[in-house]
């Protein structure tokens, strides 16, 4: 069985759409398909993540998220690795 855990805080300012975020998680998500193989075969291995940002508005329309964090997880039972996490998002409210 694959589990993935997950952990949202948010801090919310003047509505919301303008809040700041930090996301823990561990396990490896189903959807990752290069890595579904390899917990099948190795149940053991781990992941766990942390991500950061800011979700902001500017104006009625146009919404904003900036975020960071990291990922560490195992490749298999010698070998692991991290991963830097980025990303900006524009969405526009009709």
């Amino acid at each position: 069985m694959v589990q993935n855990y997950q952990g949202n805080i948010r801090y919310y300012f003047s509505n919301a759409d303008n809040y700041s975020f930090v996301r823990l998680g561990s396990g490896i998500s189903p959807d990752e398909r290069t890595l579904f193989s390899q917990v099948q075969e190795n149940p053991s291995l781990n992941a766990y993540y942390i991500t950061a940002g800011f979700n902001f508005t500017a104006g009625v329309h146009h919404i904003f998220q900036i975020g960071g964090g990291t990922l560490y997880e195992d490749i298999t039972n010698k070998t692991s690795g991290t991963q830097l996490l980025g990303n900006i998002s524009y969405r526009y409210r009709f």
